[in-house]
């Protein structure tokens, strides 16, 4: 993220001397929101109050989003027995 803010601040003052457009600035404000973003996907992930459950809906879990994993069947083990008739547990003939 240091490369891409130094590469901004190169564009701002060779590419666009006369401009005023702080794109370092820009730049590094989107830089941390998505870095507060990332915090509160994790904290809301981890956490069982209120303020995390709403956070889910908006957010995505990045377990799901990083393994392609449905969390609700490790959340919910017992609803996914009933709806799979087709699956073994291991060792169980």
């Amino acid at each position: 993220m240091d490369a891409v803010t130094v590469l901004a601040y190169l564009i701002d003052t060779i590419i666009f001397p006369d401009m005023a457009m702080m794109l370092p600035n820009i730049v590094a404000g989107t830089v941390c929101f998505w870095q507060i973003w990332s915090m509160l996907e994790n904290e809301s992930s981890c956490n069982d109050a209120r303020w995390a459950d709403v956070a889910q809906r908006i957010m995505v879990d990045k377990t799901e989003r990083h393994f392609d994993i449905d969390l609700h069947e490790l959340k919910h083990p017992e609803r996914n027995k009933n709806n799979d008739t087709t699956a073994t547990s291991p060792g169980v003939e």
